[in-house]
């Protein structure tokens, strides 16, 4: 080595006559006091007036005191002189708040040593005083507290896997050199361990899990298939490996464990097995701030709620904000998204003839939206999905395709055997619910339905059909409403009536022309409370009156199915529902089907009583809402790819597959037969021409005469009428 190169490693250099005078890498050094001359015979002096011994000098920096010594051509004996080391690649630590406390430094010839900051804009080549951290601790911290965190041995394997989205870290000097006080930051997550392919790595992989056990959630050493000899996780990723196959081995690698040794017997009886308290100081919690995909508005490991009336526009919400992140887009306030992906759990609408369209609206990449369309059992048949039976895996399908955002609409539709209108049902599903968003990072977007406001000091969140939970577990809530009341209304407001995590945002204002994207109109000066009509108490017959037009507007529809539904309104059937029958002149009469229901009609619709064929048969899971489209389909990934080649797919166990099609999924719908046909349906079969065709008093005597309810009691047979329509003043 050369004088001049020697100077290039150190700081503060000047030149001093026929040499150099810099600060010394052997001490704090603030002062020029290390002297660098060349001898006679080309060696490197080194005299440091602070009492720094040469070796101690040439350590520091890396080197030996060989380097010291001119480069000699080849010897006698064949060896060629030792070549000179050269720093090739610096890996700073930093802590919690971003502030650099000391870097490893690779030498070629492959060498590693540390260094810290001496405080004057160099370098003192040792860690002494210095506190140790993990490798990239501040993004280990910023990741989600679900995903899974991938312990390597090496610096440049972290940074590798960062690159490729995975949350990555490893310990300062490499194997063998893990503190216990490093798994404090790993506290509650889970943790994946990619020793190398050596005995060293393996136990060094061992020595972590151990240290890990029991302040992590979970912990696995990961085995990488055809990894060579001393290779790493980058050796396996340069022969071919890829992240999907990573995440898989990580998901499919079984869970760590210690191999306990018996504990001697005592004398003393033991201790009855039952629960614990698992208790935590606030001193070992660390603070993190929310990591917003969209600011104020929608966070990741949280559950944001969306609600609003049949119509207004929910799902139209989340079909844009699937494709804002697709394409890492602009949102409304001029905040650039983040590119993520959307995974699409839906009940009411179909695939190829509504989501798929209104994705291509929006110019999504829709390479990045997924949707669950059943489960498949071990047995080859499909079954609903439920968040109470398949969550697991579900859980599964968001860590291996990073999915980013999860829709749920309507979330009432995958709660089969659950009261929605249950506090201990609702929060007994929406907690593991609100955990996998926690542990995943995912953000997870329930649509519900809303009722109208019973009184004048109803708030809106107050309104969403169902417990008070649904409100209480989200963190965030969204609600949709038109402008207007008015019938050709297309502006809408967007608004967030509930927050804990930051302070509310202006409400927004958007619309939508048929078959175009949502166009934004900056914030909104309307009350989001008013609009949901908050402001006034409604008569509870004119809730049950617009409900009641609303399901009959198609034709005639069961009594028992128009019961149930206003039953899940908070509408008395007893009550409000008969008096808006009234008001509103409905009609009852009976199917032509062989034992089939009785029918609620609008009047003019009398024609289409011999013309109804029954609705389709809901199963568990599903929408009883006349204006749902149930689905049961595979996951579908709207971008083409084929993956049926993925080795998830043989696990003989229920799995929740992936698939794949620019055509859209292959749906089967149940649809309402109807007909032109018109008459009045009789009770023995034939059509007439009018209401008092439709009956025969003297061939159907348990008849009532108004309104064809089956008379009950001597008195409503000698009358003729039921005793409703008697009070009523409707007999004649």
């Amino acid at each position: 080595m050369k004088v001049q190169e020697f100077a290039d490693l150190l700081h503060s250099v000047r030149s001093n006559g026929s040499g150099f005078k810099a600060r010394c890498p052997g001490h704090d050094d603030r002062e020029a006091s290390l002297s660098i001359h060349e001898g006679d015979d080309e060696r490197i002096l080194l005299k440091c007036f602070a009492g720094c011994e040469a070796p101690d000098i040439v350590d520091a920096l890396g080197l030996t005191m060989a380097d010291l010594y001119p480069e000699r051509p080849e010897s006698s004996n064949g060896h060629r002189p030792r070549q000179p080391r050269r720093i090739v690649a610096t890996y700073p630590y930093y802590d919690e708040t971003g502030e650099l406390l000391y870097e490893a430094v690779r030498y070629e010839p492959k060498d590693f040593k540390q260094r810290r900051p001496d405080g004057v804009g160099g370098w003192a080549w040792n860690l002494q005083g210095v506190r140790r951290v993990l490798y990239r601790l501040p993004e280990l911290l910023a990741a989600s507290s679900g995903r899974w965190v991938l312990v390597t041995e090496g610096e440049k394997d972290v940074d590798r896997l960062l690159s490729l989205g995975f949350v990555a870290t490893t310990c300062p000097q490499g194997a063998g050199k893990w503190r216990d006080e490093y798994s404090e930051a790993l506290r509650g997550r889970y943790v994946a361990i990619i020793p190398d392919n050596d005995d060293p790595g393996r136990r060094h992989a061992e020595q972590v899990a151990r240290s890990l056990y029991g302040v992590v959630t979970e912990v696995r050493i990961v085995t990488l298939p055809g990894l060579p000899d001393k290779g790493d996780v980058s050796d396996w990723l340069d022969n071919g490996g890829t992240p999907e196959q990573l995440k898989r081995i990580i998901v499919a690698a079984p869970g760590w464990t210690p191999d306990v040794e018996p504990e001697p017997a005592t004398e003393e009886p033991a201790k009855p097995a039952g629960p614990v308290l698992r208790v935590v100081s606030l001193a070992e919690v660390q603070a993190k701030p929310v990591d917003w995909l969209w600011d104020r508005w929608l966070a990741r490991g949280k559950v944001t709620i969306i609600g609003g009336h049949a119509g207004d526009g929910k799902s139209t919400v989340t079909v844009w904000l699937s494709s804002t992140l697709s394409n890492a887009g602009t949102w409304p306030d001029g905040t650039r998204a983040p590119k993520g992906r959307t995974l699409f759990l839906l009940a009411e609408d179909g695939l190829e003839d509504t989501l798929r369209p209104r994705l291509d609206q929006h110019g999504a990449d829709v390479s990045q939206v997924f949707a669950i369309q059943a489960v498949q059992e071990p047995k080859g048949n499909d079954t609903a999905f439920s968040i109470a039976r398949h969550l697991d895996l579900l859980e599964e399908r968001i860590i291996e395709d990073r999915i980013d955002l999860l829709v749920i609409d309507p979330i009432t539709s995958f709660m089969p055997k659950s009261d929605r209108n249950a506090e201990g049902d609702v929060r007994d599903l929406l907690t593991p619910l609100t955990a996998l968003a926690d542990r995943t990072g995912v953000a997870v977007t329930p649509v519900m339905h809303v009722g109208k406001p019973s009184g004048t000091n109803r708030r809106p969140i107050q309104q969403l059909l169902g417990a008070t939970a649904f409100g209480a577990i989200a963190r965030t809530v969204w609600m949709v409403a038109p402008t207007s009341n008015e019938p050709d209304e297309t502006r809408r407001v967007l608004a967030v009536v509930k927050s804990n995590l930051a302070t509310k945002p202006p409400a927004l204002e958007w619309s939508r022309d048929l078959d175009q994207a949502i166009k934004w109109h900056g914030e909104s000066d309307h009350d989001i409370t008013e609009l949901l009509g908050g402001a006034a108490p409604a008569r509870p017959r004119d809730n049950a009156e617009g409900f009641l037009r609303e399901l009959l507007a198609d034709g005639p529809m069961p009594a028992k199915d128009i019961e149930a539904q206003a039953k899940q309104q908070g509408i008395s059937t007893t009550g409000a529902l008969r008096r808006a029958r009234e008001a509103i002149g409905a009609k009852r009469g009976k199917s032509n089907i062989p034992n089939g229901p009785w029918l609620w009609y609008l009047p003019g619709d009398e024609s289409k009583l011999c013309t109804w064929k029954g609705t389709a048969q809901v199963r568990e899971g599903e929408s009883k809402s006349k204006l749902s489209t149930p689905i049961d389909t595979q996951v579908l990934k709207f971008d083409g790819s084929d993956d049926a080649n993925d080795p998830t797919s043989q696990i003989p166990s229920p799995d929740v597959k992936l698939s794949s099609g620019d055509e859209g999924a292959q749906v089967r719908t149940s649809k309402l037969s109807s007909s032109e046909n018109k008459g009045v349906l009789k009770f023995d079969g034939s059509v007439g021409t009018n209401k008092h065709d439709a009956w025969n008093p003297s061939e159907h005597p348990d008849k009532c005469r108004e309104c064809t309810f089956t008379l009950k009691g001597a008195q409503e047979l000698a009358a003729g009428y039921c005793d409703y329509c008697q009070k009523r003043g409707r007999a004649s």
